[in-house]
């Protein structure tokens, strides 16, 4: 068994949404670990991926609040830079252990892609967990009324520290005591990660 590699890097994701009253900013960090461990067997590589940090929160209005999940955050980072890394014509990943370590070293910013957003959710009462909504990115309008808009989300690969403990001061249901297990609302209103 050959020794295990690991890659680390925090990711900054700034969504900018335009609202009859102006742009509105959130942004938030997210920590990424992975290891891989490959033994001398061809193709018997396994990668561990962990990832913590928080949602992003934006108050849009006194009464409208957009929250845009964490997601897929390597795979947010792994498309979304994929063509500041790979060199080759196809922008093909020949060697992903290549590519996180070429990751981990960037940075840039660059638009997240489209396909690989994560999800924006907002509560139609702020204090009621089970009022949870998914919201289109592409059509906040249907959710929040004319004139709100995704301006632009971005990624960066940053030395900011991670995001946390911030959600607590505006959902304040939140549990305090992060070994409180809680129902998901989100799961029983239609909310998924994907």
């Amino acid at each position: 068994m050959q020794p295990e590699t690991t890659y680390e890097w925090r990711q900054k994701l700034l969504v900018e949404i335009t609202t009859p009253a102006g742009s509105k900013f959130g942004s938030s960090v997210t920590q990424i670990n992975i290891s891989n461990s490959k033994s001398f067997e061809k193709g018997n590589a396994r990668l561990w991926k962990q990832w913590f940090g928080e949602a992003i929160y934006i108050k849009l209005s006194k009464t409208q609040h957009l929250f845009v999940l964490i997601g897929k955050p390597i795979d947010i980072a792994q498309h979304s830079f994929r063509d500041h890394i790979t060199s080759n014509s196809t922008n093909k990943i020949d060697d992903i252990g290549d590519y996180y370590s070429a990751l981990e070293k960037l940075r840039i910013t660059v638009k997240a892609e489209k396909k690989h957003y994560p999800q924006f959710i907002t509560f139609l009462d702020i204090n009621d967990p089970l009022t949870a909504k998914v919201v289109e990115p592409t059509n906040l309008s249907s959710v929040f009324g004319g004139g709100y808009k995704l301006h632009k989300m971005t990624v960066e690969i940053t030395d900011e520290p991670t995001t946390i403990d911030k959600l607590e001061s505006t959902l304040t249901w939140l549990p305090n005591n992060t070994s409180i297990q809680m129902k998901n609302p989100a799961a029983s209103s239609g909310v998924s990660e994907h």
